[in-house]
């Protein structure tokens, strides 16, 4: 898990990508696009929208459309890449950098 947080080449290659976090207190799993990793804390962002498909059903109603999730290092399992899954295209990631920047 800690090799991810010194290797800003290695974040920068995985940006768009679909990521699948499971949490040490046994929490629904969570997944999507990674966005940026911190490179200090470790804290992952990751991405989903309404258009990306998942295997993982939200057991939320109230999800918005377009969700970003902040993941805490320290509350993470596991970390895994789905390559099975399209990336976000770099128009979708510029979209994303724009609204959260």
């Amino acid at each position: 898990m800690d090799s991810y947080k010194t290797k800003p080449k290695l974040i920068e290659e995985n940006r768009g990508r679909l990521f699948r976090v499971l949490f040490r207190n046994d929490q629904i799993p969570v997944e999507g696009f990674l966005w940026n990793i911190d490179p200090v804390s470790g804290t992952l962002f990751l991405l989903k929208d309404s258009s990306s498909s998942s295997s993982i059903t939200s057991s939320h109603p109230e999800e918005a459309e377009h969700r970003v999730y902040s993941i805490m290092s320290d509350a993470v399992r596991s970390f895994e890449k789905d390559d099975s899954v399209q990336p976000l295209s770099s128009e979708a990631l510029l979209e994303w950098d724009q609204l959260l920047s």
